[in-house]
């Protein structure tokens, strides 16, 4: 997916495409969440206020995402993303757990995951993968 919400194009993404493509999207943290996949405004209801809501990282309404979450996003493949293998030797790596877990803990932070996947690309990259 692009910045502009729109996905790549259904060639064949290499997980170092995937992971930019993903931590461009995550670059704002406003478009990071934990504790779900992705999530949408709900808007306020009768006197509710407006609360974000878990959804599918894949749902057009989806404006924040968990980092594997955004890889989903970024690809369209919901199950085993390209880079997510990565993303989950570097979160194991940085933080001895994988990259679910680490996105949850409120231990980690926002900065933390981008470092996540900047240390995912970097070995990527030292590999000549992608």
């Amino acid at each position: 997916m692009t910045l502009d919400g729109t996905f790549m194009e259904r060639k064949k993404t290499t997980a170092l495409e995937a992971l930019c493509a993903a931590r461009a999207l995550l670059a704002d943290p406003t478009r990071w969440t934990r504790s779900a996949p992705a999530r949408r405004l709900k808007p306020a209801y009768r006197g509710q206020p407006a609360d974000w809501v878990r959804c599918a990282p894949l749902d057009d309404r989806a404006r924040r995402w968990c980092a594997s979450g955004a890889l989903t996003r970024v690809t369209g493949i919901a199950v085993d993303p390209p880079g997510l293998r990565a993303l989950e030797h570097a979160s194991i790596a940085r933080f001895g757990t994988g990259i679910g877990e680490a996105n949850d803990n409120p231990k980690v932070t926002y900065t933390d995951i981008i470092a996540c996947f900047d240390a995912a690309i970097a070995t990527m990259r030292r590999a000549g993968e992608g």
